[in-house]
């Protein structure tokens, strides 16, 4: 199976359980550091986001609580996340200001030059990077921020081997008794080694793309860690 394929079946699985979970590994952190990426964003009034990866919408809806102004565009490839994405953004009341849509993020459906800014969390891993960058630069306005939320590596060593023990051993046992299943939370943890560069040299790819002003901002002492970049 490719792995875009494994990809998208895992978080078809997991999307019942998603957003609960996501609160039980991140250890209720991930919507304090989804208000710090989109704030990174810099949006002015009236502005245009795209969000890449959307999931279940949490990056989009955060942009529309700090702006009412703001016009988000969500997409993703798993349709069971967007559905659970759209019913949030109801529930919420900013259907007029968030859009979801189902699509592969590798070759964005958008003229150039069309966003004012792109944020995107927790999905670097789940794609190629350079040509995610190539493509990000491309729809963004000149001046446009570029903003990634994404599991961090700490750079210290005793933070380190914490992240390390929590990654590899207790959030598979987490994913074990709140979603019944401890494969896709021992594919996660393994995904960050093969596929999700350090900090430091994620920044140099995005320099490397034609990405200027690029900077990163370390959380829970570099277990996460939100990029920002401008075209």
């Amino acid at each position: 199976m490719k792995r875009q394929d494994y990809v998208q079946k895992l978080f078809s699985n997991l999307a019942p359980d998603y957003d609960r979970l996501n609160s039980i590994i991140s250890l209720n952190q991930h919507h304090r550091w989804r208000n710090f990426a989109v704030r990174k964003a810099k949006l002015p009034d009236e502005a245009l986001m795209l969000d890449i990866c959307t999931g279940t919408a949490d990056l989009a809806i955060e942009a529309a609580k700090q702006s009412a102004k703001i016009n988000v565009v969500g997409l993703d490839f798993c349709q069971e996340m967007l559905d659970l994405g759209r019913k949030k953004v109801v529930e919420l009341g900013c259907q007029s200001q968030v859009e979801l849509r189902e699509a592969e993020v590798s070759d964005l459906p958008f003229s150039d030059n069309t966003f004012d800014a792109v944020t995107m969390g927790f999905g670097l891993r789940h794609v190629r990077i350079p040509d995610i960058f190539l493509e990000v630069r491309r729809v963004l306005k000149p001046g446009g921020r570029f903003v990634t939320l994404d599991t961090g590596r700490p750079e210290r060593l005793i933070p380190r081997l914490l992240h390390r023990l929590y990654f590899y051993h207790l959030m598979p046992f987490l994913g074990r008794i709140f979603h019944g299943d401890k494969k896709p939370f021992c594919y996660l943890p393994a995904s960050l080694d093969i596929y999700l560069p350090s900090q430091a040299v994620l920044a140099e790819m995005m320099r490397q793309a034609g990405f200027r002003q690029v900077e990163y901002f370390n959380l829970l002492l570099g277990a996460a860690a939100v990029h920002v970049a401008v075209k």
